[in-house]
This record gives structure tokens, C-alpha cells and sequence, in this order.
């Protein structure tokens, strides 16, 4: 049975640092769109619910 120290090395540094970069993008895109989530979620909210209303009709 492999330690975990002995298991990590196995892994040859390109592939471990592909996966790091895989990782590094997955929580870019992640932050990306919480990030305009957030944006949208207080931009409704500085609205209010009227504005919200006259919004949908619009559409």
C-alpha cells in the first residue's frame, strides 16, 4: 500500500502540473460567475421590487 507522500510522487510533474492548471481555470470560471451573480443579485436589490416589475413587463 502507497503513503500518500510515496502516491504523490508517482505522478510525474507535467501531469501534476496540468491538473493544477485545470484546477486554477475551474476556479477562475467559478469566480467569474459568482462574481456577476453578485453583481446581478445587488443590482436587483437597489432596484427594488417595482422596478423589477416594470422590467419583466418590458420584455
Amino acid at each position: 500500500m502507497l503513503s500518500a507522500a510515496a502516491s504523490y510522487n508517482a505522478v510525474p510533474p507535467s501531469a501534476a502540473q496540468a491538473k493544477l492548471e485545470a484546477l486554477k481555470a475551474r476556479l477562475s470560471a467559478a469566480r467569474q460567475s459568482n462574481h456577476k451573480e453578485a453583481v446581478e443579485e445587488d443590482r436587483r436589490n437597489k432596484l427594488g421590487p417595482e422596478a423589477l416589475k416594470r422590467e419583466r413587463a418590458e420584455k
